[in-house]
């Protein structure tokens, strides 16, 4: 739940592995609103940019992360809206598909 060491934690990785998609999308996941927070709107271009290098790296990662990196994509855009109901929705739908395609993946 530590979201800020989380965080650094997925920036040292991508800086030691740039080519590591799921650096990138740990990078773009803390990021987001949970369920403790609502989304910081400073965040939000880094959070657009980690998931886009993530998506543009995601060919070296497996089936699975790849739907996780795709899910991600839909959770942010180039311009973060002041209302994130469209993005929330379209990543929660996103992610049914990630889990319907993965159903006994904890993750």
């Amino acid at each position: 739940f530590n979201h800020a060491e989380a965080g650094r934690s997925f920036r040292a990785a991508a800086a030691i592995d740039p080519d590591c998609a799921m650096a990138h999308w740990g990078v773009a996941i803390v990021l987001g609103p949970n369920i403790n927070a609502a989304m910081d709107p400073g965040a939000a271009d880094e959070a657009y940019q980690a998931a886009q290098t993530a998506v543009r790296k995601m060919v070296k990662a497996t089936p699975r992360e790849q739907a996780l990196i795709s899910a991600l994509a839909q959770r942010y855009d180039a311009v973060a809206p002041e209302d994130r109901t469209n993005l929330d929705v379209a990543y929660a739908n996103a992610m049914t598909r990630v889990w319907e395609a993965y159903p006994n993946d904890p993750d």
